[in-house]
């Protein structure tokens, strides 16, 4: 459906947001947003974190998903072979 595409692709970087989501909230507090109103504050910290955790997702998550399944590929051929 039309709405599932986004939510799985959303899915595939949430463990990133869970892992990164109070570093972001850190960089925020220290780039000087907190003397903003809240509403925008808000906005610009949701921001910030999402892309902060997409970012992550793409340089460590990722490449560590793909290393895995090489890995397990490579012991799988190995132990079919013995």
């Amino acid at each position: 459906s039309w709405i599932a595409k986004p939510l799985e692709w959303a899915g595939q970087w949430s463990y990133s947001l869970y892992l990164v989501h109070m570093l972001g909230i850190a960089l925020v507090a220290s780039l000087g947003f907190t003397s903003l109103r809240p509403f925008p504050r808000w906005g610009i910290e949701i921001s910030i974190i999402l892309g902060f955790a997409y970012l992550f997702f793409l340089l460590v998550e990722l490449p560590s998903h793909w290393l895995s399944r090489r890995a397990a590929a490579w012991v799988q051929a190995r132990l079919s072979k013995a």
